[in-house]
C-alpha cells in the first residue's frame, strides 16, 4: 500500500509542476513552486516515512535533486542523484531572447556491458504564444526520434485548463483538465491515459492552506481493474521567509492516520 501511496504521489505532484497557473504576467518558476525570496537553489530529498513512538521518522529515500535558479527565479539546471547519492543526471534549460524557456537537455551516463560509462541525452523544445504562455512541448529520445507532442490550451483567464499527449503516431494517449479557485490554485484536476491499450481515468481534488501550499488531496481512480480511493494530509515546517523546508505526508484512509513520505528542502538565497 505505501509504494502505491509513493508512485501515486510522485505521478500527481509531476502532474502539476507541468500545469501553468499563469495569470496576465507569466510566473517564474520560483513563483510556480510558490516560493517566496530571490533563491539560488533548492535541494529536495524525499524519503519512505513511518511512525516511531508517535512520530514520523524517515525510512528510504526516494529522490534527491537540486534544482539552480538565476536572479529573475528561472531554472537553469537540475542535478538528479541516486538513492546512495551519487549524481546520475544533469537538466540544462535554455532561454530565447524574451525569457522563454525554449530547449531543455537531460544528459545521464548508463552503464555498458564492458564496466564503462556512455553518455546519453534526451531533450525536449516549446513554442509559446503570441501572449508568452507555452502551448507546445515536443519530446525527442536519446536517439534524437521524436517521441511525445504535449498540447497546452488556456482560458479567457489565461489559466491552463488542459494539455493533451500524443504519440509519435499522433495519436492521444493522455489528457488533463484542470479546475481553479479565486486565488488560481489548481483544485482539481482530471486525467485520462492509454496505457498498454487500457484506459485509466482518475479524479484529483486538492485545498491549501493560509500559505498557498497543499494541506489536503483526495485521489480517486476508478477503472476495470481496480477502484482507488487515496486521502492524503499535509503539514509543513517552514523558514523565516516562510518557504517550507519539510513536508510530511500523511494517510488519512485508515482508522489510524498515518505517516508515509517526508520530503526536506535546503533552499540557498541570494545576498
Amino acid at each position: 500500500m505505501k509504494t502505491r501511496l509513493l508512485t501515486i504521489f510522485s505521478a500527481i505532484t509531476l502532474l502539476l509542476s507541468s500545469c501553468t497557473n499563469l495569470n496576465d504576467k507569466r510566473l517564474t518558476d520560483l513563483d510556480e513552486l510558490n516560493v517566496k525570496g530571490k533563491v539560488k537553489s533548492i535541494t529536495v530529498k524525499s524519503f519512505e516515512a513511518e511512525e516511531k513512538f508517535g512520530k514520523a521518522v524517515k525510512t528510504t529515500i526516494e529522490d534527491f535533486y537540486k534544482e539552480m535558479f538565476d536572479e529573475n527565479g528561472f531554472v537553469t539546471e537540475m542535478h538528479i542523484f541516486n538513492t546512495e547519492e551519487l549524481k546520475v543526471g544533469t537538466s540544462f534549460y535554455k532561454y530565447d531572447e524574451k525569457g522563454n524557456m525554449n530547449e531543455s537537455i537531460f544528459a545521464f551516463e548508463i552503464g555498458s556491458n564492458k564496466g564503462d560509462k556512455i553518455k546519453r541525452s534526451s531533450k525536449s523544445t516549446y513554442t509559446y504564444n503570441e501572449r508568452g504562455f507555452r502551448v507546445e512541448e515536443n519530446k525527442y529520445s536519446t536517439e534524437g526520434l521524436f517521441e511525445t507532442k504535449v498540447t497546452y490550451t488556456y482560458n479567457e483567464n489565461n489559466l491552463n485548463i488542459e494539455q493533451n499527449t500524443y504519440n509519435a503516431n499522433g495519436e492521444l494517449i493522455g489528457k488533463e483538465t484542470y479546475k481553479y479557485n479565486k486565488d488560481r490554485q489548481v483544485t482539481e484536476s482530471k486525467s485520462y491515459l492509454i496505457e498498454n491499450g487500457s484506459e485509466h481515468n482518475s479524479t484529483t481534488e486538492f485545498w491549501y492552506n493560509d500559505k498557498g501550499d497543499r494541506s489536503k488531496m483526495r485521489f480517486v481512480s476508478i477503472d476495470k481493474f481496480a477502484h482507488v480511493d487515496i486521502l492524503s494530509s499535509f503539514e509543513y515546517e517552514y523558514d523565516e521567509k516562510e518557504n517550507w523546508i519539510k513536508e510530511i505526508v500523511y494517510s488519512e484512509d485508515s482508522s489510524e492516520r498515518k505517516p508515509f513520505k517526508i520530503t526536506e528542502r535546503e533552499i540557498v538565497y541570494y545576498k
